[in-house]
């Protein structure tokens, strides 16, 4: 029922606009046979203020398919720097160095240690305390 939702807002808007011409329509040939000018005025200005009128609710329309197509985009390219690349990062003397999994795999075996907490690899940083970068765990 809510799918979609900004596409039958703008839909209800185009209806609304069609009804209000129609109905403009119809009451300016009613007024026209008996006060002529005034019925033309009712068609033309009901028309054109139904057209205007229909602005507010179709961009309404609008923005929530632009805000839905952002959100959208935004979440895969989120997924993507999740789930394709295993990012990892440390601090250093209060500098934040991000490697990726890349670095780790290109460094040599005895360089690395294995988180029993998360099962992650981990590069030696401190060889006298290191730190999980993955969850922090200390070993």
């Amino acid at each position: 029922m809510f799918e979609n939702i900004g596409g039958k807002i703008k839909k209800l808007a185009i209806v609304i606009t069609i009804i209000g011409i129609i109905i403009s329509f119809i009451i300016g040939i009613m007024l026209s046979n008996e006060f002529g000018l005034l019925g033309i005025i009712v068609i033309l200005g009901g028309s054109l203020l139904s057209w205007i009128g229909s602005f507010l609710l179709y961009g309404f329309g609008e923005i929530i398919d632009l805000l839905r197509k952002i959100s959208g985009e935004t979440s895969e390219t989120d997924n993507e720097k999740l789930y394709e690349v295993d990012n990892t990062s440390y601090e250093t003397n209060n500098a934040k160095i991000h490697k990726t999994g890349d670095d780790l795999s290109n460094a040599e075996s005895k360089d690395l240690w294995t988180c029993p907490q998360c099962n992650k690899k981990n590069k030696y940083i401190d060889k006298g305390n290191p730190e999980c970068s993955h969850c922090g765990w200390k070993l």
